[in-house]
């Protein structure tokens, strides 16, 4: 006996990004010091942080248009 083999006609790959390309420092300051030579990416993308979900949900404003 050995190992049981996968199906013929399902393969599943699977890509693990273990090093996302987004500068850190851009991201939680807005500053990076490497500036335009970073070869991060600097995202602009509009999102919250854990804590400031929290706190919102404490004062009862998350979801709230």
């Amino acid at each position: 006996k050995g190992p049981i083999r996968a199906p013929e006609h399902l393969r599943a790959t699977v890509r693990w990004d273990y090093q996302p390309d987004i500068c850190k420092d851009y991201k939680e300051t807005g500053f990076c010091g490497f500036g335009d030579s970073c070869k991060f990416l600097h995202d602009r993308s509009d999102y919250k942080h854990g804590w400031q979900i929290e706190r919102e949900l404490d004062e009862g404003r998350y979801g709230v248009n």
